[in-house]
């Protein structure tokens, strides 16, 4: 037994000792238990024969005492496992062996009961663990040795009919087999819905507690802000850093004098569109937020060839981001392999997406103030503030929060227009529509459906192209698609992922170089 100790607070656990191990491990139940923040990694663990039984990807830092001398600190870095081992021992030993043992003050006073391990401690330790002093041939095939824990036994128990409790080998194939399966099973399985993490839960109950719909239709979110849920934000100065950080972009887009004209267009219809106002600067106060931004330029977009983007990372003076105060919220998006194998399903498709889906969700006016940008489109012109008033592209929550709305909407027109409400919770890659029907009556009744619905909360759908012209008919000329082909993008990273669909010979086709 040894206890580990951990920002001030004692965690007992069980540790097995193995001078031939050359790291030590703890199990990830335990390393979650005490709450020590781990680090990536990637370590093959091998043993007998020299086959890899499994690798870590995490290890952490962990301080050791012993109950008999808290004085007594061993540091290390342990790797983090799902299990160690099975319990140890194997067996619970008879009570009469246990009583004929010499009066040794134990490491584990229970070391005669079947239970789990919590720790290994490796030869990195050996050396810092073992003290003067064995007691040998106990029972006629023990020893005994001294550590700082106190001390350990080691050893078979007798009679021989009594199994040894050290590493169990045991030779079934059908056991192999058995595991063979259900792995191939749940390889094969359909992805089932992930129970929320404590941190997805309050999230989850944040958005429901706080979310509205203003005069107009539209929804109005909160940031959900860890600090809020559990008490006051914490953030440093930003302003400082972020105009340094403007001034920079801007004397390189005057360089590329194309490239700042729509840069420019593109920030200022924010302003036009209401989706960012102009305040007061507040270089002094870390209730408020500053974000750089800068230009993405997607060429191979047939709409937005460049998009404006905001890095809610970047550090505030006391070390902290905007995103690392945020809860990310949980994963909302659907598969899209699935999503698109059940697209195929239908006689009669069609696809299209949602204008500026981000930038038609508000922001809570309790929450702009973390989103300030500083602009000018002329050097000659001062530097203003402004707030960015809608869901914001760069900051962590911001997919969950747009997705998470659409399920909104989905519940909150699911009487009026089920048609829609079923494509908003089933046939969505985030502002992406992806369904179809087998006849061309529900397509068309389902299409009209979800114009009405996203119209609701002032969502517009444009890019059209379908399978069939029937399904085009009566839409504007500028909201279909230019051209016969359509890529899916990824949304997060914003690369092609290499299907494209041709929605005329209505066929996938793979484009190479």
């Amino acid at each position: 037994m040894v206890n580990i100790v951990h920002h001030g607070t004692t965690y007992p656990a069980r540790a097995l000792i193995d001078p031939a191990s050359e790291a030590s491990f703890i199990t990830e139940r335990l390393q979650r238990l005490i709450g020590i923040t781990a680090t990536t990694t990637l370590a093959s663990i091998s043993g007998i024969n020299q086959t890899v039984s499994t690798t870590s990807r995490k290890l952490c830092s962990v301080s050791i005492t012993s109950p008999l001398d808290a004085s007594r600190s061993i540091n290390t870095t342990a790797l983090i496992l799902p299990s160690i081992s099975g319990n140890l021992p194997s067996f619970t030993v008879n009570a009469d062996i246990v009583s004929q043992l010499p009066n040794l003050r134990l490491a584990d006073p229970n070391l005669f009961k079947c239970r789990p391990v919590d720790l290994l401690l490796g030869a990195d330790l050996y050396p810092k663990i073992l003290q003067q002093g064995t007691h040998i041939n106990i029972l006629g095939s023990l020893i005994a040795q001294n550590t700082v824990f106190g001390w350990i036994i080691t050893g078979p128990i007798p009679p021989p009919n009594i199994p040894v409790f050290s590493t169990k080998v045991s030779f079934s194939e059908e056991e192999n087999l058995d595991k063979t399966l259900l792995r191939f099973w749940e390889l094969e399985e359909i992805p089932k819905r992930k129970i929320l993490s404590p941190s997805d839960q309050l999230c989850e109950d944040y958005y429901k507690r706080t979310t509205r719909r203003d005069s107009k239709g539209r929804y109005v979110v909160s940031l959900p802000l860890k600090t809020e849920i559990v008490g006051q934000v914490e953030l440093g100065f930003s302003r400082a850093n972020c105009l340094r950080q403007f001034l920079r972009n801007e004397a390189s887009l005057l360089r590329k004098p194309q490239v700042k004209v729509v840069y420019d267009q593109v920030v200022n219809e924010y302003l036009a569109l209401d989706h960012m106002r102009p305040v007061g600067a507040a270089s002094t106060n870390t209730s408020v937020c500053y974000l750089p931004h800068h230009p993405v330029i997607n060429p191979d977009k047939q709409t937005t060839k460049l998009r404006v983007v905001f890095n809610a990372s970047n550090k505030t003076s006391n070390g902290k981001s905007l995103n690392d105060i945020l809860h990310v919220g949980p994963t909302l998006q659907l598969d899209l392999v699935l999503l698109i194998l059940r697209w195929r399903l239908f006689k009669f498709v069609f696809n299209c997406d949602i204008t500026q889906m981000y930038r038609q969700i508000r922001v809570d006016p309790a929450h702009t103030p973390l989103q300030r940008i500083v602009f000018r489109d002329s050097p000659q012109k001062p530097v203003q503030d402004f707030e960015l008033q809608t869901v914001t592209f760069g900051v962590n929550c911001a997919p969950y929060l747009a997705i998470r709305t659409l399920l909104q909407l989905a519940d909150d027109t699911n009487d009026r227009y089920p048609l829609a409400a079923h494509i908003l919770r089933r046939c969505m890659y985030v502002d992406d529509v992806l369904t179809g029907y087998h006849d061309i009556c529900t397509a068309l009744d389902s299409r009209d459906q979800l114009i009405a619905a996203l119209s609701s909360a002032k969502f517009e759908l444009r890019k059209w192209t379908a399978n069939d012209r029937a399904i085009l008919q009566n839409l504007p000329t500028e909201d279909l698609i230019d051209a016969k082909v359509l890529s899916f993008i990824e949304a997060s990273s914003s690369k092609p992922l290499g299907i494209r669909w041709n929605a005329q010979l209505d066929l996938f086709y793979f484009s190479v170089g």
